[in-house]
Parts: structure tokens; C-alpha cells; sequence
């Protein structure tokens, strides 16, 4: 993890990123904690205890900013996944001190599929012992035909090992390992619980990414209905 000013805020990457990437949202929250969750980032190299489920990254979490007074989390995406589930484990503990919660562009459901795609891509690029430049595995990724864009984004987290050589800012095998979840976690019911219980006092905020078609009518009906439940 790492800090940017104030510790009352954590914020939850992506899948195939890490905290760095929401260092300006950060910064326009006023600062808070940033996390790279299980398999990404600094947290690669770091031991894992249970399976790499949405339950487990929450508690590793909960566990690395038990020394901060949080009462904000924010998760983008696959960390709005996370997000939620440290939500509902603070919900269900005596020490509820998580107030508020945002899942930024979390669409419930399967996993997209441009990220198998993505991880079809990176395995095809094979061994990285040979390449030293970001442009190098770029231009394999593309080769792959992935976009140019995506590409550089998916190398800029890329880092080198103690030869100089490149490793991918992401654990492959812990992702393989959490995409089934995606389609598994009751996010619905554990939406409603933080929403409707009187047992809670957390708030949960969800914001719809405009250009993002996996939103889909069912889905949006949903929330519209939970939120005027909520009321």
C-alpha cells in the first residue's frame, strides 16, 4: 500500500492494475490509502493465505489498513467487487466503521471478455527473460491483436526482476484463479443488505461509466428499484 495525504479513504484498483492507477482520483477524494490488492502490483511477492476469492482480497485489505481510521472505500471495477465484500465484513463485525462505500463502474455479473482475451494475449507472449523494454512486450501484446492503447497501459505497470529483465505487474495465475467469482458473488444480495438493513450504516454509492456497454437494461432496472427501496 501506499499513502497519499489523508488515511481516511481507501481506494481499489482495477484487475490487471494497481493502486497507482487511481492516485489523481485520490488526490481529488483528498488523499487516502492505496491499495494493490491481491496478485498485483507490490502485493505479487507478498504471502497469501485462503483461495483467491472476492472474501479473501477483502480481508487482505481490512488486515493492511487496520491502522488507519478508514471510514471511505472506493473500488473501481473489479475493486468495487472487493469493496463490497469489505463493506459487508465490516457490517457483520463489531467495529463497523466503514461509512460510506463507491463502486465505480462495477457491473454485476460475469467478468468481460476482453479480459480472457487480454490474459490469451499474455500468455502467448510467453517468457519474458528475453525482453527489457516496455515497447518490446508492447508490441508483442499488439502482435496479439490487442490495441495499442490497451497495451502500453497493461506494460506501464510492468516491472524488472534482478536481472533487468520485465515481469507483468499482475500474478496470471491469481487472476485464472478469481474470474469464475465474478459470476458467483451475490452482488445483488449483498447490495441490498448494506442498503435496506437497519443493522448497517454504511452508504453505498454506485456510479454507471457512460461508455461502458456491459451495462445492461436488467441490470440497471435493479438498481433503479433498490434505490428507490432505499429512500
Amino acid at each position: 500500500t501506499s499513502q497519499v495525504d489523508s488515511g481516511s479513504n481507501v481506494f481499489l484498483h482495477g484487475l490487471l492494475g494497481n493502486g497507482k492507477n487511481l492516485k489523481t482520483l485520490a488526490k481529488r477524494f483528498g488523499g487516502g490509502i492505496l491499495v494493490d490488492l491481491r496478485g498485483h502490483g507490490q502485493s505479487i511477492s507478498t504471502a497469501r493465505t485462503g483461495r483467491n476469492t472476492f472474501e479473501e482480497c477483502a480481508k487482505d485489505v481490512l488486515i493492511s489498513t487496520q491502522d488507519y481510521q478508514v471510514s471511505t472505500i472506493i473500488g473501481h471495477s473489479f475493486g468495487g467487487r472487493v469493496a463490497l465484500e469489505c463493506a459487508m465484513q465490516h457490517a457483520n463485525s463489531e467495529s463497523n466503521k466503514i461509512q460510506t462505500t463507491w463502486l465505480l463502474d462495477t457491473v454485476p455479473g460475469q467478468a468481460h471478455d476482453s479480459v480472457e482475451q487480454v490474459l490469451h494475449a499474455v500468455e502467448a507472449v510467453g517468457d519474458l527473460g528475453q525482453y527489457k523494454t516496455r515497447a518490446q512486450v508492447s508490441k508483442l501484446l499488439e502482435e496479439q491483436n490487442l490495441d495499442k492503447s490497451l497495451s502500453q497501459w497493461l506494460t506501464s505497470s510492468m516491472t524488472t526482476d534482478s536481472n533487468g529483465y520485465m515481469m507483468w505487474g499482475f500474478d496470471v495465475d491469481m487472476v485464472k484463479d478469481i474470474l469464475p467469482h465474478f459470476g458467483t458473488q451475490d452482488f445483488f444480495g449483498k447490495l441490498r443488505h448494506l442498503v435496506l438493513s437497519e443493522d448497517t450504516v454504511s452508504r453505498v454509492h454506485l456510479v454507471r461509466g457512460g461508455k461502458n456497454s456491459a451495462w445492461s437494461i436488467d441490470t440497471l432496472s435493479q438498481l433503479h428499484e433498490l434505490s428507490l427501496n432505499s429512500d
